[in-house]
């Protein structure tokens, strides 16, 4: 019993420290790779590890440039840092692409909130709604605004 314990301990060592090492020695095509260090970033993200999670998510861009999930996961991280301007940018970055993209949308409206920049917030979040007028959160954060 002890040994399996040890030995899923190790392949959960494994899994989280493989990326930051291989990270280097990857080429830019592999994108099985480029998946485990998504999945790696978001595990850290989830666990509120926002810097190695960053890091990871900086890997993912190195390797497929322009990775929306990437540059969520980024921003998200920056936002839960207390870098909103940073995460402003990530989130600006992914709005020029794509202007009606729900969740940059919606993480751009909280990032405005956390800045206190409540009338840009509240145009955001009024362009949130048009595009997910079923969404609750949308219709509290404009109540939040006013």
């Amino acid at each position: 019993m002890l040994a399996a314990r040890s030995y899923g301990l190790l392949v959960i060592c494994f899994f989280l420290l493989t990326p930051l090492v291989i990270t280097a020695q990857i080429s830019s095509t592999d994108s099985a790779n480029a998946y485990r260090l998504h999945t790696t970033a978001a595990y850290l993200l989830h666990k509120k590890r926002y810097e190695e999670a960053i890091l990871c998510f900086d890997s993912v861009l190195k390797l497929i440039p322009g990775n929306r999930a990437a540059q969520i996961g980024i921003a998200e991280g920056n936002f839960h840092l207390g870098n909103y301007n940073f995460a402003l940018s990530y989130l600006n970055r992914l709005l020029e692409m794509n202007a009606n993209d729900t969740d940059a949308v919606f993480r751009k409206a909280l990032v405005l909130l956390s800045l206190e920049n409540y009338k840009e917030a509240l145009t955001v979040i009024d362009h949130y709604i048009q595009l997910s007028p079923k969404d609750p959160e949308g219709w509290y954060y404009k109540g939040y605004c006013q």
